[in-house]
């Protein structure tokens, strides 16, 4: 499926390539400049370059180039032009809310690590005044579970320190999850 919406997204590019052409002569050098490099982030953002991960992350960004596009050519393009504009960007837009919905999350956590989770509750106090350090990605299941303050590894300092009563420092040392398989 991310193949078609990929897909949708170069057909979109080529739209906006030939209309671009056909109304060249009414836009300045400065918005001739902008819409190139919007058009070129339609073509490269969807490349396949890197991870599915990221590159799904990215493609959930490329809406500011299209709406962008939209208000330079606007006022330029067709009705049928435009009506194949907005079917290409709803079509993009359910295959994208599918994918969304038929992938399964990733857990970074296992289910022996959250009942650990579960488990540090009773040491901690008092949660209003409380914070935890862990890992990137493990500082959500952390929140979820424990419901307390949190913070980054790389944020730990002594302000943070005077802020609250308690500071627990989370090292994960089982259940975590393997990585997600490259695709």
């Amino acid at each position: 499926m991310q193949l078609i919406v990929t897909l949708l997204y170069y057909g979109l590019a080529i739209l906006m390539i030939v209309q671009f052409r056909k109304f060249e002569n009414k836009f300045s050098q400065n918005e001739k400049a902008t819409i190139s490099a919007l058009i070129a982030l339609l073509i490269i953002i969807p490349l396949p370059i890197i991870d599915l991960h990221y590159s799904s992350r990215l493609n959930a960004f490329l809406f500011i180039p299209i709406i962008l596009l939209l208000l330079f050519f606007g006022a330029h393009l067709s009705a049928r032009i435009k009506k194949v504009f907005t079917f290409i960007l709803g079509t993009i837009t359910l295959l994208s809310l599918g994918i969304l919905l038929l992938t399964k999350p990733h857990i970074d956590v296992s289910k022996e690590a959250l009942k650990d989770l579960e488990n540090i509750k009773t040491v901690i106090s008092n949660p209003n005044k409380t914070v935890i350090v862990s890992r990137h990605n493990l500082e959500f299941w952390v929140a979820w579970t424990l419901n307390v303050n949190l913070s980054q590894e790389g944020k730990f300092d002594d302000k943070l320190i005077g802020e609250y009563d308690e500071v627990l420092i989370l090292n994960q040392i089982k259940g975590r999850q393997p990585q997600r398989d490259k695709q």
